[in-house]
C-alpha cells in the first residue's frame, strides 16, 4: 500500500477521482496504484506527473517508492 501517496493526495484535498483526472488516468487504475497493486515500481513518467501535481520532488518520491526509467 502506498500510504504516502494517499497522504499527499488527502493533504491536497483531492479525491481519487480528481487525482486520476489530473494524472490522465481512470479512477479505478489510480486506486490500484495507490493500493500498490499496479505500477510497481512507479515508472518515471508517472512519478513526474505526481511530482508536478503535488509539488514534491522526484527525490522525495524516490524515498517512498522505487522509480524505473
Amino acid at each position: 500500500m502506498r500510504e504516502w501517496l494517499k497522504k499527499v493526495r488527502t493533504e491536497a484535498g483531492l479525491s481519487q477521482q480528481e487525482t486520476a483526472k489530473r494524472l490522465n488516468l481512470t479512477r479505478q487504475y489510480y486506486s490500484l496504484i495507490e493500493a500498490g497493486e499496479r505500477q510497481n515500481p512507479l515508472n518515471l513518467l508517472l512519478a513526474k506527473k505526481i511530482s508536478n501535481l503535488f509539488g514534491i520532488s522526484l527525490e522525495q518520491i524516490a524515498e517512498y517508492d522505487v522509480i524505473l526509467e
